[in-house]
């Protein structure tokens, strides 16, 4: 569960924020392989047992009266070691960075491009796979939003790798797509 808070007081427009928040550490962390005897890998396992802070900034405008741009830096840090599979875990830092475009001529649609890239620090700590963890990816992403109200919109993104350079054997996706919905207060 992330808990993140925005602030965008710094212009009239509000087209300029800063983000702070923490990832709290929900997640189970004690998962057991199908043996029921192994311990599953923390890097694999739903929580990390971690609180994290999450600090960002994000910035978006107008590019012509229909077409919006954004770009949104973050990075997040473990502030603490967890214990499993009987050792010490930290996952590795990592930068997450977006820019992207979105075109509001239609009102029923407003379609999405974006470019995501994500650079992970190699997780420690003695029970952490140090060899097999970290790394660089960049994905392209299409999506767009339903507006359903002024307030309320679903959406849909479909995450296409077009990089991925990781440390050690790891399973990357050939594609993601999240679901989701806004709701502004």
């Amino acid at each position: 569960m992330r808990v993140v808070g925005r602030y965008f007081g710094f212009s009239d427009r509000h087209d300029f924020g800063l983000e702070f928040g923490l990832k709290l550490p929900t997640g189970k962390k004690d998962q057991i392989g199908d043996d029921g005897v192994t311990d599953v890998d923390p890097g694999l396992q739903r929580g990390t047992g971690t609180t994290d802070l999450i600090v960002g900034a994000y910035y978006f405008g107008d590019i012509g009266a229909d077409t919006g741009y954004f770009a949104q830096a973050t990075f997040q840090s473990a502030l603490n070691h967890s214990t499993m599979a009987g050792g010490s875990y930290r996952p590795g830092d990592n930068v997450n960075l977006s820019v992207g475009a979105r075109y509001r001529g239609w009102a029923s649609f407003v379609p999405t491009v974006q470019l995501n890239a994500r650079h992970a620090r190699a997780d420690s700590g003695d029970a952490a796979d140090t060899f097999a963890t970290g790394g660089t990816l960049v994905y392209l992403t299409l999506g767009g939003m339903l507006p359903v109200t002024e307030k309320f919109a679903p959406y849909v993104n479909v995450q296409l790798p077009i990089y991925q350079n990781v440390n050690g054997i790891q399973l990357t996706p050939k594609y993601t797509v999240s679901v989701g919905a806004k709701y502004a207060f």
